[in-house]
This record gives structure tokens, sequence and C-alpha cells, in this order.
């Protein structure tokens, strides 16, 4: 576990971080804060609620000062200020958030000797309500309970396990993110009914939620975290995929707590199969979990074999999330639509909530619904993105766009990987970071901790589609292009999301490069050609899906087919001529 260290949080931004973080953590998630207090308010948090058994009205305050003679003297001040804020009739504004106030905490990166700690509560005294001091042992001390706290600020990567309202804020930085908090979660009662079975018994052990894109997953994940939070004993706590190894955080979790799992888009997560083994084997990690995954019907083949290695059928819940064509009615309508603009967007969306969000936002924009389709809401939020740049940047970034469409989520803190891209977009390093901070300052991108990706995720499918096929349906080459040009550890990930984009648009293009495949191994060599069939399955099913391997499957049994018959041949050769040693190759 990562050590605390006070050089991290010399930036005055980053102790306010610290003590925001450590609060919401040690005293309750309500804990309200404010980023820039006025200059008489003397509050940075406030708390009311239950703390240490006892109902309060908290009041905390963060100095950081280089020595204990500049704590003094702050609090000195503050101690004034604060009695004029509680005092007389006369008061400056912000006094009334005082009112009712039972506890003034001050906390500070000074680290009090014996004598300093009795001076400082000793001022305080003159405080109209209770008061103590948290000094810089103190928050150490504190911060050590809270292994998230030591990862966050002092880690070699961020947290991999979230607390749910850190995540929440977490997405709620993306773009529509603010969504997730503000809608209504409509017509999922019977998946919180199965969620609610699935948390009662204790065979259960994995949950996977499957749904295509925009249709609420995430949104649905959130709802079952809180849920379970409030209703089971379970504790929840979301997976972070950036940091990748499992093993390196597994000290955030405490041993003696059981703890709810939630990972979205399990496909992305580089350890999953190390984390089912750890689900399905608590004794060996002395960690008590069940799970909770979700993905797009593009790879869950892929995680539902991952999760068939280590599970039996009957310790997983299967759900698959139906469209909600009558509730996106009413989710426009909590977007400030009237009837008739509602009915246009459950029209244009299809029964696809993130379509709703789209639309609304594109119609604030001046942009008539009456005949609009998905294809020109997503375009219009391009389009508006490129026209703002010079004409002869648009196709440059329109490429850029494309590319991370393929290959998200992006990890841009691998020096390898992003020269390796620019020599693909055929840009210098320096452009092409130019060229991303350019997306993510225009919404289109969003940047989590060291991955990058394009959000909402239909918009990159978008994208990928235009690329890949004409507008006849034709493709492009441009995946041939792309899987022969990428480095070999992100051909995978990129073969992933050209599975999505064919689903998503039913025309097949990875059909001909498992063809190509097959003909380059000679018809007589059968073990290798044998080796490579079982490759290819196993590839189909876990990029391309069961669309893409009941289309597969006849090759592969005729394959087969024909091995089998020709073994029959030589054994009935051998029985009528009486003669051995033809070779027989069974599989």
């Amino acid at each position: 576990m990562p050590r605390f260290n006070w050089a991290k949080l010399e930036a005055p931004d980053e102790f306010t971080s610290f003590c925001n973080k450590l609060l919401v953590h040690e005293v309750g998630t309500v804990v309200r804060t404010f980023g820039k207090p006025g200059p008489d308010y003397q509050i940075d948090a406030m708390y009311e609620g239950g703390y240490r058994g006892q109902g309060r009205k908290c009041i905390f305050s963060f100095k950081q000062r280089q020595s204990f003679a500049e704590l003094r003297r702050a609090v000195t001040k503050d101690v004034r200020r604060i009695q004029d804020m509680t005092r007389g009739d006369a008061r400056p504004v912000g006094a009334e958030l005082w009112e009712g106030t039972t506890h003034y905490v001050l906390m500070s990166n000074v680290e009090l000797l014996p004598q300093q700690a009795h001076a400082l509560p000793g001022m305080l005294q003159e405080l109209p309500f209770a008061s103590e001091v948290w000094d810089g042992q103190k928050l150490e001390d504190l911060s050590t309970r809270h292994p998230f706290l030591l990862h966050y600020f002092f880690g070699a990567e961020r947290p991999l396990f979230w607390p749910v309202f850190q995540y929440e804020n977490l997405l709620a930085e993306q773009p529509f993110g603010k969504y997730l908090k503000e809608l209504p979660l409509l017509g999922r009662s019977d998946v919180l009914a199965t969620f609610d079975g699935f948390t009662a018994d204790p065979d259960q052990r994995v949950f996977v939620l499957t749904g295509s894109g925009g249709i609420g997953k995430t949104r649905l994940l959130l709802e079952l975290a809180k849920t379970c939070a409030h209703g089971s004993h379970y504790e929840p706590r979301f997976l972070e995929p950036e940091a990748q190894s499992l093993d390196d955080h597994l000290d955030e979790l405490d041993p003696n707590r059981d703890y709810l799992l939630l990972l979205d888009e399990a496909h992305s997560y580089a350890d999953l199969r190390r984390l089912l083994v750890v689900i399905s084997d608590p004794n060996g990690v002395a960690v008590d979990a069940k799970l909770v995954l979700t993905c797009r019907p593009a790879v869950q083949a892929a995680v539902l074999n991952d999760v068939a290695r280590y599970f039996r059928d009957e310790q997983v819940s299967r759900v698959q999330l139906r469209k909600l064509r009558d509730e996106v009615f009413d989710i426009a309508k909590a977007l400030g639509h009237d009837e008739f603009e509602a009915r246009q967007i459950a029209r244009v969306s299809e029964g696809i909530p993130i379509w709703a969000v789209i639309v609304s936002d594109r119609s604030r924009e001046g942009v008539a619904i009456k005949h609009l389709t998905k294809t020109q809401a997503v375009q219009g939020l391009i389009e508006t993105y490129l026209r703002e740049l010079p004409s002869e940047q648009q196709p440059m970034h329109r490429s850029v766009l494309r590319l991370l469409a393929a290959v998200q989520p992006l990890n841009v803190g691998d020096p390898e990987l992003v020269r390796a891209l620019g020599s693909f977009c055929q840009v210098d390093v320096a452009a092409l970071r130019a060229l991303i901070g350019d997306l993510r300052h225009s919404g289109l991108v969003h940047k989590r901790g060291s991955l990058l990706e394009i959000t909402p995720d239909v918009i990159a499918d978008y994208l990928l589609a235009e690329a890949l096929y004409t507008k006849h349906g034709e493709p492009t080459g441009v995946h041939e292009v792309l899987l022969s040009a990428l480095p070999e550890r992100i051909r995978g990930q990129a073969l992933g999301n050209l599975a999505r984009a064919e689903l998503v648009t039913g025309e097949p293009i990875l059909d001909d490069l498992l063809a190509q495949k097959l003909a380059s191994v000679p018809e007589l060599h059968n073990f290798q050609r044998e080796a490579t069939l079982e490759e290819l399955s196993g590839l189909t099913i876990r990029y391309g899906g069961y669309r893409m391997y009941q289309r597969l499957l006849p090759l592969m049994l005729g394959v087969i087919l024909g091995q089998s018959l020709g073994c029959a041949g030589w054994l009935l050769a051998d029985g009528l001529l009486g003669t051995t040693g033809n070779l027989l190759v069974a599989y």
C-alpha cells in the first residue's frame, strides 16, 4: 500500500482536495464542500448528520501553513472573525451558515508538539461551540483507514476500487455525464427485482448486464450500487479500468468486509480473468465479494466464456436489457420538452435513452427535431466541432477521431503507443498530443486518468461505421489497414471495436480476414490447419459474437467432416488390402 507523503500535497489545491476527500470518507458522503469560501465565511466544508454516534453540525476549516507560528497567527484571526459571525445583530453575509453549529474542526498539515497541542484548543475555547484540532499526524492516521485515499493521492497509479459517490462524480465529468444524476431511472423494475434476488442468494456470485450502446447500462449500474449500499450488507465498489493490475490493488479492500464489485464494459479490463479467479476463490486472497459486469452484445460471448471458466450456471445471473420505447417519451419530458417534442424525440431515439439526450441537446441549439435522424444528430455534434477549426485542419481531426474510435480506450500515458499512432496518422507526437488536446476541449473526447475515449460510445460507433463503410454499405478497407499497422498489443482491442461496429451496422467486415487467414494454411498441413481453425473459432466468438460464429460454423464443420472422412477412408483401405502404417490423425 502507498505511504503517506506530505510532499505530494504541497500545492494548496492538492491539500484542499485531500481534506475534502478525507472528510467524505471519514465523516459522511453528504459533506458539503466550499471550493472558494468568502473572505469572512471561514468555512471550507460543512456536515450535518451523525458522526461518532452523535448528531452534529460540523464546520471544517483547512489551514496549510509552514510552521506552528504561522498557524497560530491564522487561528487568532479566525477566532475573531468567527466571533463576529456568531455574535450581535449586525452580522456579515454568510453568518447564516454558522447557525446551529455544534462543532468546529481545524484541519492543518502542521504536526503539533505536546505543548503546542494544548495551545490551539485553548484559543478555540473562546468559540461558542465545541472545537477540536486535526493536526498533520491526525490527518495521516485517519487516511491510513481509507486505502482509496492513499492510492488516489500517493500511489503510482489511480485506485482500482472506487466508492459509489466518487465514481459518480468521475462519470459526471464525461460529456452528457450530468444526466446520469438528473434523469429518472425508468422501466427497469424487473432488473432491480432480479438484482434483489441476486444479492439475497448466497450461491449467486456474478450478475451480467448486456445491452447495446446507450441503452442505460452505466446508469443502471449506479442504481444497483446505491440499492446495494442501502439494502444489503455488501459494500459497493466500482472498478476503474485504468488501474489494470488487480493484484497491486487488492490491499484497497478490507478482508473483514463483504463487497459488491461493479465493472462497466467488462471486456475492456485486461485483468478480467484474474478478477474472476479472485471472486471464485475468496479463501485464496481473503476477499469475499459478488461481481456485477456490463458488456455489449458484440463482446458478450467473450465475457460469458470467461465467466463460465470459473462459475457454474447456477452461480451466474444474466439480464438482457430491453429498449425503453415507452419510457423514452417520459425521459424527453423530464428533459423539459412538451408532449409534441417528446414524441418526436422518442421516434428518433427508438428506445435508447442516450439518443433522447443527444437529440434533446441538438434541439436546444436550434435544430428541428421533426425530420432529424440519429445519424444527423451525431453528425451535427461532430460538424459543430469541426466548423470551429480552419478548413485545412478538419480532415486530420476527423481522422484522429476515427482512429480513436477504433482503438479506444487509448492509454495516452504510453509513449511507445502514442508514437505508433502518430506514425499511423503521419504526424509527430507533439502534433498528435495537440490534436488530442483540441478534441478534449471540444467535449467529444473524455480523459479518465491516462485513458482517452469518445463518450458516449454511440458517437464512437458512428465514427467507426463512417470510416469502415461507404454510403452503400461496402467495406472501405480501412479495417485491413488498421489491423496491419496497429501495434500488436492493441489489435485485440481494435478487433473488439470493429466487431461492435459490424454488429451495429449489420454489415460484415471481418469475414474476409478470416477467410484469408484460412487460405494461407496449406491443405495437407493438418495439424497446423486444425490449430488455425481452433484459433479462429475463439477469435470469432470473442470479437465477432454468436452471429459471426454461426455464419462460420458450416465452414468449420465441413473441415472437420473432411478430416473424418479421410481417416475413415484409410481405415477401410487397410481393412480391404491388409496394409498398415497409413497416417490416422486424431483430434
